[in-house]
């Protein structure tokens, strides 16, 4: 056969240049190799790598928790490959999904290493789920911001949402504001209609005209004229 065949040594180089990402690694976190694409992909050396093992450079969530319980059903014989969606943390960088298979060898008998293929998501898989992340993240602010306004509404006076309620009209339907004060024009007289278009902000009000207490000359006191005409009218 041809594997039986090829040396060992072209084999190893075949693995150590291979453009998937491989690590060689025990059951409790243990790093034992990790080739050319892995290290390039983590940021690590081989030496940071192996003293960090792969349980520190994941994030540590329900996925990594999944994959130490798996790992241990591998020690006891019970699986003899898995596959798990994790993060792993590069180097200078933030956490990224991806793919880990985790093959025990030799399948048969004493664990000695699991071999891991690693598969980062890319050609815009990963980006597809950043967006959806970032979109839950926008919706769930949005809710947020929904449930204070709301609050802030449930503890409003009643006076206060009268208030809104009607400024809200009044920058929606100005014709029906408009109709509704002629209507008290007509109620209520023209005098008293101009008072509230003067509160509501439709008329400006007027300036406060400051009292002059001298008379004016040549013009007799109001006082004075009503005293002349009901003098007048006790003559007749």
């Amino acid at each position: 056969m041809w594997i039986n065949d090829i040396e060992a040594e072209l084999l190893r180089e075949v693995l150590q240049e291979s453009p998937s990402c491989y690590m060689v690694s025990g059951l409790d976190g243990e790093i034992y190799w990790a080739n050319q694409s892995m290290l390039k992909w983590i940021g690590y050396t081989q030496g940071e790598l192996t003293k960090l093992g792969w349980k520190k450079i994941s994030v540590d969530n329900e996925s990594l928790a999944a994959d130490v319980e798996a790992a241990n059903d591998m020690r006891t014989g019970h699986l003899r490959e898995y596959y798990v969606e994790k993060q792993y943390i590069p180097k200078n960088g933030k956490p990224e999904w991806g793919h880990l298979v985790v093959q025990r060898y030799p399948v048969v008998g004493e664990f000695k290493f699991a071999l891991c293929h690693w598969t980062p998501l890319k050609n815009g898989t990963a980006t597809a789920f950043t967006l959806a992340m970032d979109r839950c993240t926008a919706i769930q602010s949005e809710l947020g911001r929904m449930n204070q306004v709301m609050q802030g509404m449930l503890s409003e006076t009643e006076e206060q949402k009268w208030v809104k309620s009607t400024t809200s009209m009044v920058f929606k339907y100005p014709r029906i504001v408009l109709a509704l004060i002629i209507s008290g024009a007509v109620l209520t007289g023209s005098a008293r209609t101009i008072e509230i278009m003067q509160r509501m902000g439709y008329l400006p009000v007027p300036l406060p005209v400051e009292k002059d207490d001298k008379p004016e000359v040549g013009r007799q006191d109001p006082e004075e004229v009503r005293m002349e005409v009901a003098t007048s009218l006790n003559r007749l």
